[in-house]
């Protein structure tokens, strides 16, 4: 998060500045995929506690991108935070599945299209 805001000096800037972020992670010599997705899936039972504790990380995360989307003005800022978390995870299994390494490019891509949408 404190990279998202030194790169951003608007919310807007700092909603793009997130696949920024993301992308350079992807892209390290060291990203091996999301512990939390993998944690999550090795233990699948919503009920367990390590999936639970997996599942606040990502609500915790999903929930700056709401303040960011409200801060910028988004007209449904939960809408947008639910459509960039999908667009981020999703990036995420794609690096890491696939070995993508555009996935965190083309996010933002795709993202930039919703975001315009949401403060239009």
């Amino acid at each position: 998060m404190r990279t998202v805001e030194h790169l951003g000096e608007t919310p807007v800037e700092r909603l793009n500045a997130v696949f920024d972020v993301l992308n350079e992670w992807l892209n390290s010599e060291d990203f091996c995929g999301c512990m939390f997705i993998n944690a999550a899936a090795e233990f699948s039972k919503q009920d367990n506690r390590c999936h639970m504790v997996c599942a606040e990380h990502k609500r915790l995360m999903a929930d700056y991108v709401r303040e960011l989307a409200k801060a910028a003005g988004a007209n449904d800022s939960a809408a947008l935070s639910a459509e960039l978390s999908l667009l981020i995870e999703g990036a995420i299994v794609q690096a890491h599945v696939y070995g993508d390494k555009q996935a965190g490019l083309r996010a933002k891509r795709m993202a930039q299209t919703f975001i315009l949408q949401a403060i239009a």
